[in-house]
């Protein structure tokens, strides 16, 4: 074994062992007698590991001014300009990747996720055309149905949604997404088994205890379950606005004007634009007439 292959093994152990400033140490000790190009596309990878983005960059152009054909380096500079918020550069470059390999799902999916991040409705052809080429991709699916969700096509965003979720089942805010496709649809129970399903995760999305607390309180009018599932919310997140104000808005339902002048009092001081809403919300009606709520506004105002 020669010092070129000495070195380049030790750097790929290096990098296994998750020692990436000393693996890419070892690339350039390594390139000072000669360079393979897998090995330099490997220095390149590390270098965005590591955020050197300029070295990686320079790397990427010197790869593709040798072979103008080489799709993994028209990606790796795709995904230097995405990390450095250089979104446009990024899908030039993920489309000159797609030139060289037209079935290159990733690249179709890096655009489409960049033109997602825009509201470009021109994401939903990239996201189709990474399916396409790879119709099991957990992420062209699972965004796709927010897509349509919020073009209310309800239909394609549950297809979609569905797929993402045979794919993986415990992918992030696959549930909830069901969730909320389905309580769009008026499939509550459904709606109630996704989210219940989301709440099973690691780190749930927050807004899930949210929304099984709203269809507790408006669609099935069971009070009771829906107060457990904004008090467990809270315990997650003391600060969410957003369930203190409609536990709050629980509480004047139930008839417990003590613990929603609390839970209001307690989201207006955290977020004082909430005030007008409340002062035209229709679940607050009765509450508005007592001097509870007086004297609600009367401590916000000072």
């Amino acid at each position: 074994m020669n010092k070129y292959e000495t070195l380049v093994q030790r750097a790929r152990q290096a990098y296994k062992n998750e020692q990436l400033e000393n693996a890419a140490k070892l690339y350039e000790e390594a390139f000072l007698e000669k360079v393979h190009l897998n090995d330099l596309m490997h220095l390149g990878a590390i270098y965005i590991d590591l955020k050197k983005y300029n070295k990686s960059i320079q790397i990427f152009k010197d790869l593709i001014s040798i072979q103008d054909d080489n799709f993994l380096a028209y990606y790796g500079l795709a995904s230097c300009y995405n990390d450095l918020g250089r979104s446009d550069e990024a899908i030039e470059a993920f489309k000159e990747a797609i030139r060289v390999k037209p079935d290159y799902s990733d690249a179709y999916f890096g655009i489409g996720l960049l033109l997602d991040y825009k509201d470009d409705d021109e994401c939903e052809k990239y996201y189709l055309k990474t399916l396409e080429y790879e119709p099991s991709h957990y992420w062209a699916n699972a965004n796709l149905g927010p897509f349509y969700e919020r073009k209310e096509n309800y239909e394609l965003a549950l297809f979609y949604s569905k797929k993402a979720y045979e794919v993986d089942p415990n992918g992030a805010l696959i549930s909830f997404n069901l969730g909320v496709i389905n309580s769009k649809m008026k499939n509550y129970d459904e709606a109630i088994k996704f989210y219940k399903d989301e709440l099973t995760k690691e780190n749930p999305f927050i807004d899930t205890y949210l929304n099984l607390g709203i269809l507790y309180k408006d669609i099935y009018k069971d009070y009771n379950e829906a107060l457990i599932y904004y008090l467990e919310g809270i315990s997650k997140d003391k600060d969410n606005v957003n369930l203190w104000y409609n536990l709050g808005c629980l509480y004047v339902l139930m008839n417990d004007y003590d613990n929603a002048y609390n839970c209001l009092l307690y989201a207006n001081l955290k977020d004082l634009k909430l005030r007008d809403y409340m002062e035209k919300d229709l679940e607050l009606v009765e509450f508005r007439k007592t001097n509870k709520y007086a004297d609600l506004l009367k401590t916000i105002k000072g």
